[in-house]
């Protein structure tokens, strides 16, 4: 048998590597509401008719069961008027009220580290990329439009 040696992860990039070790407020912060800085930050939501069943003895149960379809949630890209952007959206239309965008979601989060790990993804993730590709794009057409 051969044994093959996986490749190391990357480093994660500064700000989170700083929001999971650190001890400072935000990272207080981030930890203890890591599920809902996940959620903002996400550019799809999985919609599913999930089975409700408890852990066994062992209070463990790794598994997921799904009765039906699975599918991911992404809302308008281009929302209608008076809508609020969501999930990809948020990256298209209008980024520089991005933070506020998600925090009126997710009301317990702090709109400022909200901005930072926005800043982040796009900086460090290639999907984010192609949306901000998208917003140069549909700003282009708006314009042409006038």
């Amino acid at each position: 048998m051969v044994s093959k040696i996986l490749p190391t992860f990357p480093e994660p990039p500064y700000l989170l590597r700083e929001l999971l070790t650190s001890n400072s407020a935000d990272a207080r912060h981030f930890c203890k509401n890591i599920w809902q800085c996940k959620c903002a930050s996400e550019a799809a939501s999985v919609r599913a008719n999930f089975a409700a069943r408890g852990p066994g003895v062992s209070k463990y149960d790794p598994t997921v069961t799904v009765h039906g379809r699975m599918y991911h949630e992404m809302g308008a890209l281009i929302p209608p008027t008076g809508m609020r952007p969501r999930f990809a959206a948020v990256y298209i239309h209008d980024t520089e009220q991005a933070a506020h965008n998600r925090k009126y979601f997710y009301v317990v989060l702090r709109e400022e580290l909200l901005h930072r790990l926005g800043n982040m993804l796009k900086e460090t993730n290639k999907l984010v990329h192609t949306f901000v590709s998208l917003r140069i794009l549909y700003r282009g057409i708006v314009f042409l439009k006038k």
